[in-house]
């Protein structure tokens, strides 16, 4: 591809993942934040770094406030802003948990964030008392993009918009049954998210049939032996110029163009234009729409929502994953009870200590990964049976909502628990006992008493 550029990082090489790359509205600057917990502003006419601001913690997202300022946020917690001008920053304020995502909005001069506290934080940049408003959510706020007056923000498996203008609650909400790890505007037409797990949604705010608003594929390649890569979608950029085409970046250092008009058609030749794989002094996660080659014949391919959410896992970063969270170590199902990260070292990765229990068997497990990597995490679900019977060699009956009954499970091997339920069902109570299922694996886990018979 003609007139390619590259930046040099050899006198001050970045030591971890990029988390964000944005380029200034109004000049060629390049702000960069990092999972080694330092900022960096490079002017890519020159080719050259113009600041740098070192933190004490990993930084998981920036922002432009304008030429001359910028923000980011923190694995801290905290969010900071700096002054590009003289060099200096401080602090702006706080989340109570990972802060994630941060925009700014040139229409209304806030600064909007977003933490694993569940909360979204609105703040004036322009007064002593910036916090102007808070909204709490369900879950963790994974990340946010700003359309005009118009704020998405990813909760969970859903999308919710929000007026800048009126910020009590969004005015719409959408959910797409992908486990979202960002979202992106599609001019005024949608959005797209991508997920954990490889996919990509797009969604329409006015479908021209309501049972067609958008759809969903896997952006990943397959491997020799027929299986998907699993690598999460760290960021979806829409093309200024190109009408519909948007580009890809994955954790895998995949990145690939696609056009948002053919991808309608499934088969269509042309939905995929471009592919290539960066090397892994290049994975990020984020990019921006420049630089890349014609594609190789990796295939990818559509799926209906019934393959969606079918994996037994999904991968996420490390550094994101708290204590009462889960993860998988030796291929078995864990709730962390605790854990620890260390610093960045001069030539290497923060690190994870990750100390757990086997939701099933309840031993302990420990593992130590790199904040920035992912781990496996395994989708748990809990169900409610009410209990028909116990038979003599320790299987029980549950009635399903479907009316039909479940034989498959045996009695848990917790005493307390055991006991419990054989009393309960021994004096004739209505039981109704909860099911956690991961991974393949089942178990009785919890016992409510409804009352007799």
């Amino acid at each position: 591809m003609e007139n390619k550029r590259c930046l040099e990082f050899e006198k001050n090489p970045i030591q971890d993942a990029i988390s964000r790359i944005r380029f200034a509205p109004a000049s060629n600057n390049l702000l960069i934040s990092s999972w080694d917990t330092n900022l960096r502003l490079y002017d890519v006419d020159g080719s050259k770094l113009t600041f740098e601001a070192s933190g004490d913690a990993a930084l998981l997202d920036c922002c432009f406030q304008g030429k001359t300022a910028a923000f980011s946020t923190g694995s801290d917690c905290s969010i900071t802003r700096y002054n590009l001008d003289i060099g200096t920053s401080k602090n702006f304020g706080n989340h109570d948990d990972l802060a994630t995502c941060v925009e700014y909005s040139e229409e209304t001069g806030q600064v909007i964030t977003g933490g694993f506290d569940k909360k979204i934080k609105c703040w004036d940049s322009r007064s002593t008392k910036p916090l102007t408003f808070v909204n709490t959510v369900n879950v963790a706020v994974e990340s946010m993009s700003l359309n005009g007056f118009i704020a998405m923000v990813a909760v969970g498996t859903s999308v919710n918009m929000y007026d800048l203008r009126k910020f009590s609650s969004s005015y719409y909400s959408k959910r797409v049954d992908i486990q979202i790890k960002c979202v992106r505007p599609y001019l005024d037409q949608g959005f797209a998210a991508g997920s954990y797990e490889g996919r990509v949604a797009l969604k329409y705010f006015n479908p021209s049939n309501q049972n067609k608003d958008g759809y969903a594929f896997r952006c990943t390649p397959m491997a020799k032996d027929k299986q998907h890569n699993m690598a999460a979608v760290n960021d979806i950029v829409f093309s200024p110029s190109t009408y519909g085409d948007f580009i890809t970046g994955d954790n895998d250092g995949y990145v690939t163009i696609w056009n948002a008009q053919t991808l309608k058609n499934p088969n269509s030749p042309s939905s995929t234009k471009f592919h290539q794989i960066l090397p892994k002094s290049c994975k990020s996660s984020s990019l921006s729409p420049f630089q890349v080659s014609n594609m190789s014949d990796e295939e990818h391919q559509f799926e209906s929502k019934a393959d969606a959410g079918a994996s037994k896992t999904f991968p996420q970063q490390a550094g994101t994953i708290r204590k009462n969270g889960y993860i998988v170590i030796k291929n078995r199902a864990c709730k962390v009870v605790e854990v620890s990260t260390s610093k960045t070292g001069k030539h290497g990765h923060a690190k994870c200590h990750f100390v757990a229990i086997d939701i099933f068997n309840g031993k302990k497990l420990e593992d130590i990964v790199p904040s920035s990597h992912n781990c496996d995490v395994p989708h748990v679900n809990r169900t409610d049976y009410q209990l028909i019977d116990i038979s003599e060699d320790g299987f029980v009956s549950l009635l399903t909502e479907s009316g039909g009954t479940k034989d498959d499970l045996k009695l848990p091997t917790d005493d307390t628990l055991l006991t419990q339920i054989k009393d309960g069902f021994a004096e004739g109570k209505d039981l109704v006992v909860t099911v956690m299922s991961a991974m393949g694996e089942e178990q009785i886990c919890a016992l409510k008493d409804i009352g007799p018979k």
